[in-house]
């Protein structure tokens, strides 16, 4: 797990064909594993990474309120490749457990 300056924390994860893609998936959260299996399953596309980024806000003197997760997944389609960008927040007031939500699709070559 990397911090960069900003408070973010970016967990990487990179592999190469399904034995990898899998070892990666067993050490991922609930909510991540949901997400890229949909993509694992698809035999329309070639998954190509998946890369979870934490960030917070708003803070109090105990420290921050929430948790804001963007979870990108990486993909090949037709010759082109792409990156999904999903969503969450994890308010600490709250006990409900959110899900990621789709945001947007971006062509990234």
């Amino acid at each position: 797990m990397l911090k960069n300056s900003n408070n973010i924390y970016n967990i990487n994860m990179q592999f190469n064909g399904k034995k990898d893609i899998a070892k990666l998936i067993n050490n991922s959260s609930e909510m991540v594993c949901e997400v890229v299996k949909k993509y694992l399953e698809r035999k329309d596309i070639i998954v190509l990474d998946f890369q979870e980024i934490v960030d917070h806000d708003d803070y109090d003197d105990i420290g921050s309120k929430s948790n804001i997760y963007d979870l990108y997944v990486f993909y090949e389609k037709n010759g082109k490749n792409f990156r999904d960008n999903w969503h969450k927040e994890e308010w600490f007031s709250l006990l409900e457990k959110n899900k990621y939500e789709f945001l947007s699709t971006k062509i990234i070559n």
